[in-house]
C-alpha cells in the first residue's frame, strides 16, 4: 500500500472514530478495509443475498477469507444475530476466527463491542460470533 492510500485510510479512520458509530458498509467495502484482494467468485459470495451457499474451491482458494467477511457483516449489521465459525477442527476454527478479528482490527472505525473474549466477539447491537468446532467425518456414498 502507498503512503497516499495509508494516509487516506488513516483520515478516515480518524473521522470515523470521532463519530463514534459504525458507518453502514457493504461486504466488499469492508474487504477492501481489511486489506484483501477479491476474485470474482467471492465478490460474487459477498453480494449474495443467498441463506445458503455452496463453495467448491480448491484448497488455499479463499474459502476462509470470503467467510470472515461475510460473517463479520453479519455480525456488525444485522442487530442480534448469532454468527457460529465452524471448521472441521478446532485449529482451523481458531484461524478462522483470527481471520474476523484481523478483518475487524482493520476497520476505519472501532467496532462496537461490549465483549471480546479467546473465543466470542459481543457487540453493542447483541449480536455475538463465537470460535466454535465441528469435527466431520468423511464418508463416501456409493
Amino acid at each position: 500500500m502507498n503512503l497516499a492510500a495509508q494516509l487516506e485510510r488513516l483520515h478516515a479512520r480518524a473521522v470515523l472514530l470521532g463519530t463514534g458509530e459504525a458507518p453502514a458498509l457493504d461486504a466488499l467495502t469492508l474487504a477492501a478495509y481489511a486489506g484483501f484482494t477479491l476474485d470474482d467468485w467471492q465478490r460474487s459470495v459477498l453480494t449474495s443475498t443467498a441463506h445458503q451457499i455452496i463453495l467448491l474451491v480448491t484448497r488455499q482458494g479463499g474459502k476462509s477469507t470470503v467467510s470472515s467477511i461475510r460473517a463479520l457483516h453479519r455480525a456488525l449489521y444485522t442487530p442480534a444475530s448469532l454468527v457460529l465459525l465452524l471448521a472441521p477442527s478446532y485449529r482451523q476454527s481458531k484461524e478462522l476466527f483470527r481471520r474476523v478479528k484481523d478483518a475487524l482490527a482493520a476497520l476505519p472505525f472501532s467496532a462496537p463491542l461490549a465483549s471480546e473474549s479467546a473465543l466470542e466477539l459481543e457487540f453493542t447491537n447483541l449480536s455475538r460470533r463465537m470460535s466454535s468446532s465441528l469435527v466431520c467425518s468423511r464418508f463416501a456414498v456409493s
